[in-house]
């Protein structure tokens, strides 16, 4: 499902490396008009191309790939930038 999901959404035909960790998220949903509860299942991925492509057709707004640096500093919550400096970690002992 990860696979496909960053085939379709950034045009990439990535390899896993291995998994990166979870994180979930509960909010209440005022379109939905209920409680939500999202839990993503984070993986480590190498890329076959550097070329990638934004899915604006699917809904993005916005996006793009960055240095590990960069984009910590962009990340919101400190569960995501705690997880993507480990998923680093992982993916340099990996190399």
């Amino acid at each position: 499902m990860a696979l496909e999901r960053v085939r379709i959404e950034a045009g990439l035909t990535p390899q896993i490396v291995c998994a990166a960790g979870d994180t979930s998220y509960e909010f209440y949903s005022l379109t939905r008009h209920s409680p939500v509860c999202n839990r993503i299942h984070w993986y480590i991925m190498r890329a076959d191309s550097p070329a990638y492509r934004i899915a604006f057709e699917l809904g993005f707004t916005d996006g793009d790939y960055f240095p590990i640096q960069q984009a910590v500093e962009r990340i919101t919550y400190s569960q995501d930038k705690a997880l993507l400096r480990l998923a680093y970690e992982k993916y340099q002992s990996a190399n």
